[in-house]
């Protein structure tokens, strides 16, 4: 997690209901949570819904969740932390854990013709708009800054999300880069900007420099 980003503890309470907030993400990133929670923890999904909270959370994760259907994406956070504190591990961990797998198997898969044939340099241009398909806000962009540097701006970005936003994305632009061949490739984001809100919930211009070799 960079510095200018507090780290998460605790589990943070949701600040809409869960399924109510406008903000939405592909149902895949739910779907592999709970398979990761089967998988690695003991008992995991009895256990999580215990530790949950908010009962309305347990009743958000007993639904199917679809792999391209859409979800409210603010839930992840509290589902995230409290699947962190069953294994003994941070917040930012267990993001960038699932961020990780999330990626390795989709450019083994989905993504497997833009990002393992291509070189870094094409790559790099590719990678907001890659993450931005799991989620339905966020307006992202790519600017090449110069060879072996780019910077990516995502803007309508809730604060609730912002700490979750920063380990995955960072994670997924980490490892895409790895996986095309770039050689130690760091992702330094800048403090947030405010930029208005929607509703009730603030929204911030998130801004990061990526640069490999």
């Amino acid at each position: 997690m960079s510095a200018v980003f507090p780290r998460v503890h605790g589990v943070p309470r949701l600040p809409v209901p869960p399924g109510q907030s406008a903000f939405r993400m592909k149902g895949s990133l739910y779907a592999n949570l709970l398979l990761r929670v089967a998988r690695e923890v003991p008992d995991g999904a009895a256990r999580l819904r215990a530790a949950l909270p908010d009962p309305a959370l347990a009743r958000f994760i007993d639904q199917i969740f679809l792999a391209s259907a859409w979800y409210d994406a603010l839930p992840m956070v509290p589902l995230l932390a409290t699947t962190a504190r069953l294994k003994g591990i941070s917040f930012e961990q267990e993001t960038s854990h699932g961020a990780r797998l999330r990626v390795t198997e989709d450019i083994n898969g989905v993504y497997r013709l833009i990002f393992r044939l291509a070189s870094p340099d094409l790559v790099a241009p590719r990678l907001s708009r890659a993450f931005g398909k799991y989620l339905d806000f966020g307006r992202a962009e790519s600017t090449a800054a110069r060879p072996g540097e780019v910077t990516i701006t995502a803007r309508g970005m809730p604060e609730f999300l912002a700490s979750w936003y920063v380990q995955a994305s960072g994670t997924f632009f980490r490892v895409a880069l790895d996986l095309s061949g770039a050689r130690d490739a760091t992702v330094a984001w800048q403090p947030p900007e405010p930029a208005g809100h929607l509703g009730a919930l603030p929204l911030l211009v998130l801004r990061a420099r990526v640069e490999w070799r």
